[in-house]
C-alpha cells in the first residue's frame, strides 16, 4: 500500500457450541455466557424501513439489505455494544431488537489510528463497533454456498471492515458468501491489567480483539444459513495482523470448529507476544483505578495510551497492545505451537509479496549506514554485526533497500517460512503464493498489501488511490491478474483447492517448495517465493 496506509473435515451441526460455551464473562457471582438466549425485552433499532422489501431474519432480529448486483447487507451487530461496564470484557450477545433493522448503511467503524481507515464508508467511528456486512449472491436458497470471512489488518491499532477495497461485491458474484466486520483494537482491544484479570473467571485480561474475531465467527455460524451460506464451509482470510491473527487462532483451541479453511495474506508471525504479566505492567501505566478507567472517553483513552505507551521501535519485541501469550486465548508460543503440530490441520493457503518491508521504511528514521548500523544495534544488540553480513549496505544508497529487506524478511518472509515448514513437516495441506503485481511507469515492485485490490477484484478509484501496485490506473494486465487471483481464492472456498477451474496448476506447497507466483506472469515453479535472505538468521 501507498505510504499514507500503514482436509480438515467439516464441522457437525452441534460442533459449534464446543468452543462458543467457553467465551464468558464474570459478574460476581453470575456469568454472562456467550450464548443467543435473547431475553423477554426486545430493544428497537434507531432506524426502521415501513416498506422492507429485502430482508433476513437473525436470531436477534429481521435486517433489510439492498439488492443490485447482489444481496447487501450493511451494520448487522453480531455483539452487544462493548460499552460502559462491558469495556475491555470479552463480547456479550447482540440485543435483539423490535421492527426491521435498516441494514442498507455501514456501521461506525471501531476507534483507533485514524490512518487505517483512510476512506471508509462508516458513518466515524465509536465504541459502539462490533457490526458485520455481507455480501450474498442474488436469490440463493438458504444454506448452500461456501463462506468467505474476511479478518482486515493494521497492526492492532485500528482499520475497517467498510473501506471500499473490502468491498465483497465482486468476489459474491462469484457464488460465495462474503462478511467483513469490526474489532476493537488498540487499547480498547488488547489491554491487559491486574484488575481485568482479577474479574475474569478465567483470571486473564487482554486479547478482547481476538475474542471479537471468534463471536463473528460464531454470529455466522449460527445466523449464514439465512444468508444462503454454509457454516460447514467457512474460509476466514485476512491480511497483515489479520493473517497473524487468523495465524494465532490455528493454535487456540477456542477457534475449534469456527471455521473449516483459512487464507494468509503475508501474516506476521515471527514477533514473539508478550507474556500476560508483561501486558500487564503495560497496562498499570494508565492507571490502577480500573473503574475510572471504564468511565473515561474512548477517544482520549486511545490518545493517552499512545503517549503513555508508544509503539516499540524494536520489531524484535513484542507489542505493547497487540495479542497476548495469556494462557486462555493464546496458550503457547505460536513458533513452538507450529513446530511441535499443537495446531489445527486445516487447509491453509498462504503467502506474501515481492518487496514486503517497502511499504514500511519510509516512516523509519533510518537514511545512512551510520544510521544504518546504530538500527541493528537496538534491535539485535551483540548479533548486531551478524545481522548486517546478511542485509549488508555499503553506502547510504543501499540503505532503504537494506531495511528493507530486513523488515520484510523478519516480520513477514521468516513467519511464512515458518508455517509453510510445519505444515509439510505434519503433512497439512497447504499452498504457498508470492504476488509480484503488474510493472508498469511509476510503480514500484509490490509491497505490503498490495495484493489486496486483486483478490477481491476491486479495482476501481479508491483502490488506485491507495495502492501503488495499481499506480498509474488499473489496465487490461491487472484486470486479468485480479480475475485470476480472485479465481484462485474463491476455488480455494469452494473446493478446498485454489486451482480447480483456473487457468494455471497450483500443485500444493510440500518439501520442494512449490510456489504459485501471481504478476505479470502467473505460474507455479519450486522456491520462487522464497527470500533471498531465507538463510540469513543468525541467531539460528
Amino acid at each position: 500500500m501507498k505510504e499514507h496506509q500503514c482436509r480438515g473435515g467439516r464441522a457437525s451441526p452441534a460442533a459449534p457450541a464446543t468452543w462458543l460455551a467457553r467465551i464468558s464473562v464474570s459478574r460476581g457471582a453470575s456469568a454472562i455466557a456467550w450464548t443467543f438466549m435473547l431475553g423477554a425485552t426486545a430493544i428497537p433499532v434507531a432506524a426502521q424501513t415501513d416498506d422492507p422489501k429485502l430482508v433476513r431474519h437473525t436470531q436477534s432480529g429481521a435486517v433489510e439489505g439492498v439488492e443490485g448486483d447482489v444481496e447487501t447487507f450493511l451494520g448487522i451487530p453480531f455483539a452487544a455494544p462493548p460499552v460502559g461496564d462491558l469495556r475491555w470484557r470479552p463480547p456479550a450477545p447482540p440485543r435483539a431488537w423490535a421492527g426491521t433493522r435498516d441494514g442498507r448503511r455501514f456501521a461506525p467503524d471501531c476507534i483507533g489510528n485514524e490512518r487505517l481507515r483512510e476512506g471508509s464508508r462508516a458513518a466515524g467511528t465509536s465504541e459502539d463497533c462490533l457490526y458485520l456486512n455481507i455480501w450474498s449472491p442474488k436469490q440463493v436458497g438458504k444454506g448452500g454456498l461456501p463462506v468467505m470471512i474476511w479478518v482486515y489488518g493494521g497492526g492492532f491499532s485500528g482499520g475497517s471492515g467498510a473501506v471500499p477495497y473490502y468491498d465483497g461485491s465482486a468476489l459474491a458474484q462469484k457464488g460465495v458468501v462474503v462478511v467483513t466486520f469490526n474489532y476493537r483494537a488498540g487499547i480498547l482491544g488488547f489491554l491487559a491489567h491486574p484488575a481485568l484479570s482479577k474479574e475474569s473467571p478465567n483470571g486473564v485480561s487482554g486479547n478482547y480483539g481476538l475474542l471479537d474475531m471468534l463471536a463473528a465467527f460464531k454470529w455466522v455460524q449460527n445466523n449464514i444459513r439465512e444468508f444462503g451460506g454454509d457454516p460447514n464451509r467457512v474460509t476466514v482470510f485476512g491480511e497483515s495482523a489479520g493473517a497473524s491473527a487468523l495465524g494465532l487462532l490455528l493454535t487456540s483451541p477456542l477457534s475449534e470448529s469456527a471455521f473449516n479453511q483459512a487464507i494468509l495474506q503475508s501474516p506476521g508471525l515471527a514477533r514473539p507476544l508478550a507474556t500476560l504479566s508483561e501486558s500487564e505492567a503495560n497496562g498499570l501505566e494508565l492507571g490502577a483505578d480500573i473503574s475510572a478507567l471504564r468511565r473515561a472517553d474512548a477517544g482520549e483513552l486511545t490518545k493517552i495510551a499512545q503517549s503513555r505507551i508508544p509503539m516499540s521501535r524494536q520489531f524484535t519485541k513484542p507489542r505493547p497492545m497487540g495479542p497476548i501469550l495469556d494462557g486462555y486465548v493464546l496458550r503457547t508460543l505460536d513458533v513452538d505451537a507450529f513446530a511441535k503440530g499443537a495446531f489445527r490441520k486445516i487447509p491453509v493457503l498462504v503467502g506474501g509479496n515481492a518487496d514486503e518491508g517497502r511499504a514500511f521504511t519510509d516512516r523509519l528514521p533510518v537514511k545512512t549506514v551510520l544510521e544504518y548500523r546504530a538500527y541493528l544495534t537496538e534491535q539485535f544488540g551483540d548479533e548486531a554485526d551478524a545481522w548486517e553480513r546478511c542485509y549488508p549496505a555499503n553506502s547510504d544508497a543501499d540503505v532503504p533497500a537494506a531495511v528493507a529487506r530486513l523488515f520484510g524478511d523478519s516480520q513477514f518472509n521468516n513467519g511464512i517460512e515458518l508455517l509453510s515448514a510445519a505444515f509439510a513437516k505434519w503433512r497439512t495441506p497447504l499452498w504457498r503464493y508470492r504476488f509480484t503485481g503488474i510493472p508498469g511507469a511509476g510503480r514500484r515492485p509490490a509491497t505490503h498489501g498490495d495484493e489486496i485490490p486483486y483478490v477481491f477484484a476491486n479495482l476501481g478509484p479508491s483502490s488506485v488511490s491507495m495502492f501503488g501496485s495499481l499506480e498509474g490506473g488499473a489496465g487490461a494486465s491487472d484486470i486479468k491478474l485480479a480475475t485470476e487471483m480472485s479465481a484462485a481464492w474463491v476455488s480455494f472456498a469452494v473446493h478446498g483447492v485454489p486451482d480447480q477451474g483456473t487457468k494455471s496448476h497450483w500443485p500444493r506447497f510440500e518439501r520442494r517448495g512449490e510456489i504459485m507466483t501471481f504478476g505479470s506472469q502467473v505460474g507455479s515453479g519450486e522456491g520462487l517465493g522464497v527470500s533471498p535472505s531465507k538463510a540469513c538468521q543468525p541467531s539460528k
